[in-house]
């Protein structure tokens, strides 16, 4: 054993003692290896459903799952309706999630139970029907045997006992899925009406449109200082000094507290919300298109003020956005999403170097350039998944096809987009020797 493990099997009982110290823990999951390790947020397997009326339900998200690392910024990108926004709000419980789980430094902080629910329904549904194939095949069995002889009656006795025997396996299985089940599903809603409100004020959202997420009855203070009220702090000279050193950071002017919303710009709005959030001092931040509701000279102030915060307080961020170029200058890593499902997820560099699944280069198409001649070269791609698709045979799935790139694809778009590594190997090494030929830095 090497001395960095003896070290962190020293320190794992003092860090997970001081984690309980610090947590009221109330019997709420818990990983350790999650709270011990860099993994600040972790989503498995995230499905959001709502319920749209006559047993017909929306899929808004469908089984996404990612890890966020301690001190990174991690972008979420793709168009209107594909289920970023509900992600971030299914992350900070501002739903009830359909199915799967969220983990917050190591604690459970929400989960849905409509895979357990379906399991006990579908392994009752598959074992009647097996059980049906087993008295059907007993029946043609014992129809052709003779039971005439003492003999021929205890042949007759085993057979039908061997098929009791298989029976009341089947049975116990379904008892035992089902007890398995409803504990768990008795465990998720304990888990859910125990969460530590501590916990959660640590991870805080700044809302997509700063006109509707301010309250217009109330002033900048009241709305910066409702969240400090909640988590018990009740002092109102400490918390008027805290909101204008918040006003302050966020480039407001400390006076600016006694006015209403309606009377700020977009931007001004934006800085607001940005300040409600950072005023709890929170250790995840997602930022739901902060800048998707400003113009394009505002987009860039409020941009360098988040990259600001996050140096100053230490933030990991989960960035939502449109726009591939700020996200990419933005964000460590980035993951695409396509009507409700994660369709690829890489760092930065490499996913604009090896765009892979068909969507994303979709996405990179769009993009305009500031170049006028090469603006007008620029061609775009249409994404039609009819066409680029054809899971008839087999299922896609969420396959690591280099390291920490990850696509949607089956075995065959696997081959697929190893030859077309290659080919943008080949590319991009081109454009490099192009670049350096003509003095210009990449």
């Amino acid at each position: 054993m090497n001395q960095n493990s003896k070290e962190n099997n020293l320190l794992e009982p003092i860090l997970t003692k001081g984690l309980e110290k610090e947590m009221d823990v109330n019997g709420v999951s818990y990983k350790k290896d999650l709270a011990l390790s860099d993994t600040l947020l972790s989503v498995r397997h995230l499905k959001m459903f709502f319920d749209m009326g006559q047993d017909k339900k929306l899929k808004a998200v469908h089984n996404v799952s990612f890890d966020i690392k301690k001190g990174e910024c991690f972008g979420l990108v793709g168009e209107s309706g594909c289920g970023k926004t509900t992600t971030g709000r299914s992350i900070i419980r501002l739903y009830h999630i359909t199915s799967g789980s969220v983990y917050f430094k190591g604690f459970r902080v929400n989960a849905g139970s409509r895979w357990n629910e379906k399991e006990i329904k579908w392994s009752k549904i598959k074992g009647n029907n097996k059980i049906k194939e087993i008295r059907q095949k007993e029946k043609a069995e014992l129809a052709e045997m003779s039971n005439t002889t003492p003999e021929d009656q205890i042949n007759y006795r085993k057979t039908k006992a061997f098929y009791e025997e298989q029976i009341t396996n089947i049975q116990n299985h379904i008892s035992e899925v089902r007890k398995e089940q409803i504990n768990k599903i008795k465990k998720i809603k304990y888990d859910d009406s125990h969460v530590d409100s501590k916990l959660m004020s640590k991870m805080q959202m700044i809302f997509q449109d700063p006109i509707d997420s301010l309250d217009p009855r109330m002033t900048v203070e009241e709305i910066i200082e409702e969240g400090l009220k909640i988590q018990g702090h009740r002092n109102h000279a400490k918390n008027h000094q805290l909101i204008c050193e918040v006003l302050e950071e966020v480039g407001l002017r400390a006076d600016y507290a006694s006015r209403y919303p309606n009377e700020f710009s977009g931007g001004q709005r934006q800085r607001i919300g940005i300040a409600r959030a950072v005023v709890m001092n929170p250790e995840f931040l997602i930022c739901d298109e902060p800048i998707s509701a400003l113009d394009v000279s505002i987009r860039a102030q409020i941009i360098n003020l988040l990259n600001d915060l996050k140096e100053n307080h230490g933030l990991t961020l989960m960035f939502i956005a449109h726009d591939l170029s700020v996200v990419k200058y933005f964000c460590d890593r980035i993951a695409v999403m396509y009507f409700g499902e994660m369709v690829e997820m890489a760092t930065s560099d490499e996913l604009f170097a090896h765009p892979l699944h068909p969507y994303t280069r979709a996405l990179l198409s769009a993009i305009p350039k500031p170049d006028p001649l090469s603006e007008k070269k620029r061609q775009r791609i249409v994404y039609n998944p009819a066409k680029e698709h054809d899971y008839r045979k087999e299922k896609p799935t969420f396959q690591e096809i280099l390291p920490g790139h990850w696509v949607l694809a089956n075995s065959t778009e696997i081959s697929k987009y190893q030859e077309m590594i290659k080919e943008d190997d080949i590319k991009n090494a081109k454009k490099e020797a192009e670049r350096q030929a003509k003095g210009l830095e990449y």
